[in-house]
């Protein structure tokens, strides 16, 4: 930023200077503050704050854009964190966007999702590799490729593909489901071995993928634990669980391994999503930062650096 802003003038912008000036002022024993004030003057409000959004408004003005390809039946294209497939012949029955056009909405959606998970899990720098998209066209070329027919979209750790198909002639919630699968996806990438642990916390790992499922889209901005997309179904079916008494324990639910709650699924995906966002949100419905929300970002902070789950639970 400081050798190229506003534009990109191949390192030599008129800020360039304050470098050296800054180097020559901290090689003679100054302070930072004393050292970086000819950088603030050039600053909005000549403060660190105002050095912090003019760096990230120039970036988000900044575009590595690679041009789309073309590789048998998939229309490709790349952002600066995914590498995304689309099936040719794709097409949305409602708005009737064809493969270009929802390749090119699922690249922002995406970006910005990723900006989500980086924050929710306090995650700087890059990840080993580019995450893998793939969009099948429909449900029948989706389960032919293997998936199960009872998914909506999925996650390898094998292959470290996430993998979906456009639904607009069902639900319409695919993005919701990358949202969720891609949760798991971002984990994976970000945090290497958390998937390998006998110990995983089903219920947060879960639990926390489908509050980011539960997400909206309002202008271009992406707002997640919120009670729209698949929450409305979630709390319906919490309601009927409470209802019918097959809930288990809060004990229960955390100290449940990935086959039992794999068995009751139908009962722990909601229980666990209901959770989560009770933590992150209560006392409000949907506003975020609630009073137990801190205990959400101890057990990120626990799980993502690999401490034994019990301890996680006891510091969180």
């Amino acid at each position: 930023y400081l050798f190229n802003a506003p534009e990109q003038s191949g390192g030599n912008a008129s800020s360039a200077a304050t470098v050296s000036a800054l180097l020559a002022a901290l090689n003679e024993g100054r302070k930072m503050e004393e050292a970086m004030a000819p950088i603030l003057k050039l600053t909005h409000g000549n403060n660190l704050a105002g050095l912090e959004k003019a760096v990230r408004e120039y970036f988000l003005k900044v575009k590595m854009e690679t041009k789309d390809r073309e590789e048998g039946t998939w229309l490709i294209g790349e952002t600066a964190h995914y590498v995304i497939s689309v099936q040719k012949g794709t097409l949305n029955k409602k708005t009737k966007a064809t493969e270009k056009q929802i390749l090119e909405v699922l690249k922002w959606k995406m970006e910005i999702l990723f900006e989500k998970y980086s924050l929710a899990f306090r995650f700087q720098g890059m990840l080993p590799r580019k995450a893998v998209l793939k969009l099948y066209k429909n449900r029948p070329h989706y389960v032919a490729s293997g998936a199960a027919p009872s998914s909506a979209a999925y996650y390898s750790p094998s292959t470290k593909e996430l993998v979906g198909y456009e639904d607009s002639e069902e639900t319409g919630m695919y993005f919701n489901f990358l949202c969720h699968e891609g949760c798991h996806q971002f984990f994976d990438l970000a945090f290497p071995g958390f998937y390998e642990s006998d110990n995983i916390p089903m219920w947060f790992s879960e639990g926390l993928a489908d509050c980011f499922s539960a997400s909206e889209i309002r202008g271009r901005e992406l707002y997640i634990f919120t009670l729209g997309g698949p929450a409305a179904y979630r709390v319906e079916a919490v309601k009927q669980i409470l209802q019918g008494g097959r809930q288990p324990t809060i004990r229960d639910l955390l100290d449940m391994g990935q086959k039992p709650f794999m068995d009751g699924a139908q009962v722990h995906y909601p229980q666990s999503w209901s959770f989560v966002h009770f933590l992150w949100n209560y006392p409000t419905l949907d506003q975020g930062k609630g009073q137990y929300s801190e205990v959400v970002v101890r057990l990120i902070d626990g799980f993502k650096n690999g401490k034994p789950r019990d301890d996680v639970y006891k510091e969180a």
